[in-house]
């Protein structure tokens, strides 16, 4: 279920001369229809009525205010909302400390008394006051007694006699319709240095971050660099691995054979004997079996069973290039 509470708080007007910061901004767009306001739309103490908007709402206020209306009775400003009718619009919602300060555009042509009226009450020190219309889901009552409104959203901001904020919550400055033209120029010419500065900025930081970037394709050029090099040296160190590895099974595989050859013999013959398949270098330990069991001084101590194999095709079977090419001969038979 929605609830609804009105709370008051005061207003007071200004001239143009003493418009800055967020007036100077929306006096920008000022035309001879407007009119600007500034006013406190609250504070986060309780008012009179023992409640109070706590600085955890303020968020929601801001968002939900802009555009709402600024109300006021007909021809006069009364206690309460009354009659109330719209008289302008919020344009702008700021958190300063423990308030909420806003701009409101004044429609000067559509109420030019009402609102050379607000003009008047200021002139003659009698402030008008704001009053919210804030519906709420829930409150929260603190030990003191004060109730905290949860979930608001604001639904329009009254001027009225009687406010519950006791004076807090004043109109700030109405600014006047007649604006000089040298003024909008000069509000013209600052908004073009601000944009200038701005753009100036902005390429700065483009130029920066085009460093940045270009840092980070050097670095990464120079990663890919190394990462390729690191590639390169593992698979160099896997190939030396890996030979190193079927050379060992070679001299293994010899031994078993008891076929004994000395280290220069495997380094010079090294690559052959690498390049060889399974199946070709069984071939040729065979062949080297068979000529050392036809050899009395080979064969004198072996006694191992091994086949003769007989048809190698070569004058010197200890010639591993000659054993070689006999066997591509063999196999292509």
């Amino acid at each position: 279920m929605e609830n609804t509470e009105q709370i008051t708080s005061d207003v007071e007007l200004i001239v143009q001369s003493d418009i800055d910061g967020q007036e100077a901004f929306a006096s920008v767009t000022l035309n001879p229809a407007l009119r600007w306001m500034r006013f406190i739309l609250t504070d986060s103490n309780p008012n009179e009525n023992h409640q109070r908007v706590p600085e955890s709402e303020f968020e929601n206020l801001i968002k939900t205010g802009i555009s709402m209306p600024i109300k006021m009775a007909l021809g006069q400003i009364k206690p309460g909302h009354d009659d109330a009718l719209p008289i302008g619009v919020i344009t702008n919602l700021v958190r300063i400390q423990n308030r909420i300060e806003g701009l409101a555009a004044l429609w000067a042509k559509e109420r030019p008394e009402d609102v050379e009226f607000i003009l008047n009450e200021f002139n003659a020190g009698r402030s008008p006051q704001i009053s919210w219309e804030i519906p709420f889901e829930s409150t929260i009552k603190n030990d003191d007694g004060v109730e905290d409104l949860i979930n608001i959203y604001l639904r329009a901001a009254t001027l009225v006699g009687l406010p519950a904020y006791a004076g807090r919550t004043p109109v700030l400055a109405v600014a006047s319709i007649d604006v000089p033209s040298s003024v909008e120029d000069n509000i013209e010419m600052e908004e073009l240095e601000t944009l200038k500065s701005q753009l100036a900025d902005a390429q700065k930081k483009v130029t920066e971050l085009e460093g940045h970037v270009s840092e980070k394709e050097q670095a990464l050029a120079t990663n890919e660099t190394e990462l390729t090099e690191l590639r390169e040296f593992k698979a160099s160190v896997e190939k030396d691995k890996a030979e190193a590895e079927k050379l060992a099974s070679i001299i293994a595989k010899f031994a078993e054979a008891k076929i004994e050859k000395d280290d220069e013999y495997f380094a010079t013959n090294r690559e052959m004997l690498l390049g060889l398949e399974e199946s070709a270098l069984n071939f040729m330990v065979q062949e080297l079996v068979a000529f050392a069991e036809k050899n009395p001084q080979a064969n004198a101590s072996r006694d191992d069973g091994v086949p003769n194999l007989a048809n190698l095709d070569t004058s010197d079977p200890t010639n591993i290039k000659a054993l070689a090419d006999a066997l591509m001969a063999r196999i292509k038979k």
